[in-house]
């Protein structure tokens, strides 16, 4: 199950996928992407993915090392599913991939909803600040699509100049009242 900020097109986050095993024990997060995964325990905010930019220092590295700089010298996404016309003539390795880095969680009690966003809502808020409005807005209302607009609101009340994008998924049997 999923809760879209504003829209429900669900394309918009450009690669990262998360899907769980063993029910829902295990969550595997496969990103390829400008788009971040977050998982909250006991409120304290933990990043599943990290963002896929030419400024990352191990995205910059990987760059420099196939002997280009920044794509075209400009701060972007350096993986992605889409932009063909960056990766290069096929057969070569242009700065920007599609190879997705994955990893594995496996899941607890103490863990709230896996969460993920887009980058224009990791671009003026922390993953900590996410996490902090997602347990304490349902409170007040317990409304999960509710507490994504405000998500939503917020970053654009900080001048978010990007696509808004936000999910969380259930990854267990909904309770009467939802756990934040």
């Amino acid at each position: 199950m999923w809760h879209a900020a504003l829209e429900p097109q669900w394309t918009e986050i450009h690669g990262i996928s998360l899907w769980d095993q063993n029910l829902g024990r295990r969550l595997t997060i496969a990103n390829a992407g400008d788009s971040r995964a977050v998982l909250g325990k006991r409120g304290t905010a933990r990043e599943l993915s990290r963002d896929h930019k030419s400024n990352c220092s191990l995205e910059r590295q990987r760059i420099e090392k196939l002997g280009h700089r920044y794509l075209d010298g400009q701060p972007s996404v350096a993986r992605a599913l889409g932009d063909w016309h960056i990766k290069g003539p096929k057969g070569t390795k242009g700065p920007l991939s599609s190879e997705p880095e994955v990893q594995e969680v496996m899941l607890t009690e103490e863990d709230d909803f896996p969460k993920m966003g887009c980058d224009g809502l990791w671009d003026v808020m922390s993953s900590q600040c996410a996490v902090t409005m997602v347990r304490k807005e349902p409170m007040l209302h317990n409304d999960p699509e509710r507490c994504s607009r405000e998500l939503m609101k917020e970053a654009l009340k900080r001048n978010s100049c990007d696509n808004l994008k936000w999910w969380w998924f259930l990854v267990r049997p909904t309770p009467q009242k939802l756990r934040f």
